[in-house]
């Protein structure tokens, strides 16, 4: 009996061993299995480090070509246009047709201007008439007035002469007059009073002839003065109608001028035929206008070369400079022309900016549609990240830092926010701020689904998708 209770308490035991360490295996698995479903749940992600690296933008704008120099095809103006017969940025050669004016309307405008002309020479003759009559006024005026001037300088020399002589009388009479000690011996009973009545009568003669030789000399200046402008006035006195008649002969050689224009233009049926060989970069009229002063149209050769005009966002306007060299690609890419040279960048009014490139080449036509390439670097800079590590958040740039958390289960890795200033960027890469990340510090570069600050993530493996 005590050997049958041995073997039943062994068994027993082993059955409860058993049973034990069929429990810690099943807590083992469920374990794994509890940390593969956790690991699996986790954002898986790739990590990368900071590098020295340059930053490239490339810049890429369509455009189209356009003259660089027009010249104006000018018509005279007041004409109806029958047909316009070319197209913009149309090639032409020396001789082509570009516009059909109106025949009868140019013999209408020509006979107008013919009776304008035979209207406008009838009053100049008028006016030649009338000055005629006038300047043989003129000149009758001017002759009275050198007459007038001869007359009264010959009066008053006379009446300056006459005075001048009763004053040389009277000067005389005064020398001759006795000195006392010679009228004592002429007069037995002279007296003093009778000789000084005397003297002071001839003195106040000769006083009096002196006032008037001046009186008559400025009498002679101002009289002769007068005279004098009268005959200015008179010389500088022209006829009234003198400005008419310049009008006159100017508006009949204007008209003279259209008139040659009209004829010459009924002579060639009212063709208007370009002069060079080139492009139409504008056309200013359409049929049924009628021509004005400025051009009706504008044409281009392309001999001083083209303007290549792209248009650029803001953004695009920061790299893009005066005399910076750009890559211009036409005709699907076939044809490149390398370092060609931006002449000028401008603000547009309804926003945007402006490229202008100069280029030259025969193959190009003018409204030609292209696109311009330009590829600028900076740097190098220090620390730089792949673009896909950056994360904004209310005009905040951030990136997510890799940190290793001991626990229970092992080492985990869980990603914190650290804020970054962004120097520069591209679409690929963006330079932070010097000292932004050390030489070991990791953040995330991919993960395969949102991660947030505080989140526990696992490095991607090898065929992770």
């Amino acid at each position: 009996m005590k050997t049958v209770k041995w073997n039943t308490s062994e068994k027993r035991r082993k059955k409860a061993v058993w049973c034990f360490a069929a429990f810690l295996l099943i807590m083992l698995l469920c374990t794994i299995i509890s940390r593969g479903i956790y690991a699996w749940q986790m954002p898986r992600v790739q990590i990368g480090k900071a590098e020295q690296r340059n930053i490239s933008h490339t810049v890429t704008a369509e455009g189209r070509i356009e003259a660089d120099i027009g010249k104006a095809v000018v018509v005279e103006e007041g004409i109806r246009v029958a047909e316009v017969c070319v197209r913009i940025g149309e090639k032409i050669q020396q001789g082509t047709v570009l516009l059909r004016l109106d025949t009868e309307d140019l013999k209408k405008l020509s006979e107008e201007v013919t009776a304008r002309i035979e209207m406008e020479q009838q009053k100049l003759a008028v006016l030649k008439a009338g000055r005629s009559v006038e300047q043989q006024t003129v000149q009758a005026a001017k002759q009275r007035a050198l007459e007038d001037l001869e007359n009264t300088i010959a009066v008053q020399d006379e009446a300056v002469n006459r005075a001048w002589q009763e004053y040389s009388d009277a000067e005389y009479e005064l020398s001759a007059y006795p000195s006392w000690e010679s009228y004592q011996e002429m007069n037995e009973n002279a007296d003093t009073s009778a000789w000084e009545q005397g003297m002071k009568q001839l003195e106040d003669a000769l006083a009096q002839k002196e006032t008037a030789l001046y009186n008559a000399e400025v009498e002679r200046d101002k009289a002769v003065v007068q005279a004098r402008r009268a005959v200015e006035d008179a010389e500088n006195k022209a006829p009234a109608d003198e400005s008419g008649i310049t009008e006159a002969g100017q508006t009949i050689s204007q008209l003279e001028t259209k008139l040659a224009a009209y004829q010459k233009l009924q002579e060639n049926d009212g063709q208007v035929v370009s002069m060079m060989a080139g492009n139409v970069g504008k056309i200013c009229v359409e049929a049924g206008d009628r021509t004005t002063d400025s051009a009706a149209m504008i044409l281009a050769d392309g001999s001083e070369g083209w303007n290549f005009k792209a248009v650029l966002s803001e953004e695009q306007a920061d790299y893009v400079k005066t005399g910076s060299n750009v890559t211009l690609k036409f005709q699907n890419d076939r044809l490149q022309k390398e370092n060609c040279e931006i002449t000028a960048v401008t603000q547009k009014e309804e926003g945007g900016y402006e490229a202008v490139v100069k280029v030259m080449d025969e193959a190009l036509s003018l409204g030609e549609s292209g696109k311009m390439e330009l590829t600028k670097q900076s740097g190098p800079y220090p620390c730089c990240i792949p673009l896909s590590a950056l994360y904004a958040d209310n005009d905040r740039n951030y990136i997510l830092m890799i940190r290793e958390t001991e626990t229970i289960l092992g080492t985990e890795l869980s990603v914190v926010r650290q804020d970054v200033t962004v120097k520069d960027k591209n679409e690929g890469s963006a330079a932070l701020e010097d000292g932004s990340l050390g030489a070991n510090d990791q953040f995330v570069v991919f993960s395969s689904k949102e991660v947030s600050p505080g989140d526990k993530v696992r490095l991607m493996e090898e065929g992770d998708e």
